[in-house]
């Protein structure tokens, strides 16, 4: 059985999971599958930054 033909109809649209995350919240995203370039794209914005993470840790220096 195919599950994206029970869900409504969303061309291009890729619900990712976020389900086990370290040090952040779990949830879901949706990203719009653009077929032309092979890439995801961001729906919304202001949900990207939810996972992201808010700064980097350790010296860069050292590579």
């Amino acid at each position: 059985e195919d599950k994206g033909k029970n869900e409504s109809e969303k061309t291009n649209i890729a619900e990712i999971l976020i389900e086990k995350h370290r040090n952040g919240p779990t949830g879901k995203i949706e990203l719009y599958f653009d077929e032309k370039t092979t890439t995801f794209l961001n729906l919304e914005k202001s949900n990207v930054s939810e996972f992201a993470p808010s700064k980097i840790k350790g010296d860069l220096d050292e590579f």
